[in-house]
């Protein structure tokens, strides 16, 4: 996997450049793909196939309160990393310490709760994340208020860049309503998330890298894997190039029958990775275990195409 910039792209500044002049760039990509292919893989067989892993691009992931979106962006995260790809995390919802946390479960296969408790060993946790500090390296965190302008993103991502020899990175946004809520003065909440897709999408021309968004679903809308439950705007499903929904397969919490045993497999709840919309191919969905109590996201064999 390339992250280097390719020099020889054709450089025309605010002018349109015509058809032939990116013939030789397209030439050297079908000679030598994997010299210029631009890519996070997210560590599902099932969504590389797919969509091509989180190619350069709008990538949207919505799903009700509750049902993982911050863990599957979290896990998309560190595959990314693992892979070479510095990565942007703005939290406008949780604490930066606490997305750590559960990073650092995710990877050992910690329990968050024992370890925020203080029932797991000191030392047990000094290891696990001395083990992945490493690989997190390029994950930076910002923990992001919703007056968060372009020019400070644009800037983080150069830093971030910069800081790691890499020409592109992955831009995740934790979550899309908060931050345009918080901008809202007198304009209509709609127009706001308007706004920033327009400013997600600019990025992701800019800084031919990727961008994953989480989003919220209307209230009367929420579970349901439909492009038009999505909140805010119809720009949402317009201009993502990739639409995925998870949605919950076992009954709610506290739902549940958790005198099934205590083995993580026992504690796991099943979840469906649903691809609604994908410029790059086909769309459909496969079941997935959600890991509660370590975070973890575990792809089964059996896929359901919908």
């Amino acid at each position: 996997m390339a992250l280097k910039r390719d020099p020889q792209a054709p450089e025309n500044g605010d002018r349109p450049l015509a058809v032939s002049g990116y013939l030789d760039r397209l030439r050297r990509m079908v000679r030598e793909p994997k010299d210029h292919l631009i890519v996070a893989p997210t560590g599902f067989n099932f969504l590389d196939q797919m969509i091509g892993g989180l190619v350069p691009g709008l990538h949207i992931v919505s799903g009700e309160p509750g049902v993982g979106k911050t863990t599957l962006a979290l896990h998309l995260a560190a595959s990314a990393a693992r892979a070479g790809l510095p990565v942007l995390y703005l939290t406008f919802d949780s604490l930066p310490q606490h997305l750590v946390l559960r990073l650092v479960c995710q990877r050992a296969g910690l329990e968050m709760r024992r370890i925020m408790e203080g029932k797991e060993d000191p030392e047990v946790v000094e290891e696990a994340m001395t083990s992945c500090a490493t690989e997190l390296a390029r994950i930076a965190i910002f923990n992001s208020e919703p007056t968060l302008t372009a020019d400070e993103v644009w800037r983080m991502a150069q830093d971030l860049r910069a800081e790691h020899g890499a020409a592109h990175c992955l831009l995740i946004v934790d979550y899309l309503q908060i931050w345009a809520a918080g901008r809202r003065d007198f304009s209509e909440f709609r127009h706001e998330v308007g706004k920033l897709i327009t400013l997600l999408r600019r990025f992701t021309i800019e800084f031919e890298s990727p961008v994953l968004a989480i989003s919220s679903q209307s209230r009367d809308r929420q579970g349901e894997s439909t492009l038009a439950s999505l909140e805010g705007t119809t720009d949402l499903e317009y201009s993502a190039d990739t639409v995925i929904f998870l949605t919950r397969v076992d009954p709610p919490v506290g739902k549940q029958d958790y005198d099934a045993g205590d083995s993580d497999l026992a504690r796991a709840r099943s979840l469906l990775l649903n691809v609604r919309k994908n410029r790059f191919g086909n769309t459909g969905a496969m079941v997935i275990k959600f890991l509660p109590h370590i975070g973890r996201l575990l792809e089964e064999t059996a896929s359901d195409s919908r």
